[in-house]
């Protein structure tokens, strides 16, 4: 909802009810262009804080050619909305989300190891 939302504004609509992430700290569960356009939206709005978690392990700075071709490179991408600021955590699953009287007040995660393309949970 909250990308959608956002477009709809940036089109010059108006909205009740907007979902606004200013004075927040956010948490971006999902990498990708998505998770990146939420993170740069995030950080717009004026949020305290924006950390971005990702299932994946942190890839490689750079590519290994032969190993990619013709495929898409595995490496770590950083792009304009991510150096807008935010903390970047790798290899984490969301367990739970923690709440009062309607209102997130945090969220349960497990550090994740993956071998031979297998996620396991480290305690």
């Amino acid at each position: 909802e909250f990308l959608p939302q956002q477009n709809k504004v940036n089109a010059g609509d108006k909205l009740k009810g907007q979902i606004s992430a200013a004075g927040k700290h956010v948490i971006v569960i999902g990498g990708g262009d998505t998770g990146s356009d939420c993170v740069g939206t995030s950080n717009r709005h004026g949020a305290k804080s924006v950390t971005q978690f990702e299932l994946l392990p942190q890839p490689p700075e750079v590519e290994d050619r032969p190993l990619t071709w013709p495929y898409w490179p595995i490496k770590l991408r950083t792009s304009s909305s991510h150096e807008e600021g935010c903390e970047r955590e790798f290899a984490i699953a969301t367990k739970e989300f923690l709440g009062e009287k309607g209102k997130l007040t945090g969220v349960k995660t497990v550090r994740l190891q993956w071998q031979g393309g297998k996620m396991t949970e480290v305690e």
